[in-house]
């Protein structure tokens, strides 16, 4: 719980879910809206070999991660 109250659940996203497609929103909003790079700009090399994690409350999108594994002990966090 978080001090309102409120429980946070931490999900890992599957890319065919509804937070997915908010948490690409998101990024998209965040880091390439506003130098008018094209939306396919999401989808780099590391996309599909990351995870996703996400932070939802009451069924929304709170925070969000992309998490790629490097080497066995190192992972890299971006666009969160």
């Amino acid at each position: 719980m978080n001090t309102l109250g409120k429980h946070i659940e931490y999900l890992w996203l599957d890319t065919d879910s509804e937070h997915y497609q908010q948490a690409l929103s998101l990024r998209y909003a965040l880091f390439f809206e506003e130098p008018r790079l094209p939306w396919e700009v999401l989808f780099d090399a590391d996309e599909h070999n990351s995870r996703h994690l996400a932070a939802i409350c009451d069924g929304e999108l709170l925070a969000y991660g992309r998490l790629t594994k490097r080497d066995d002990s190192t992972v890299k966090i971006s666009q969160w």
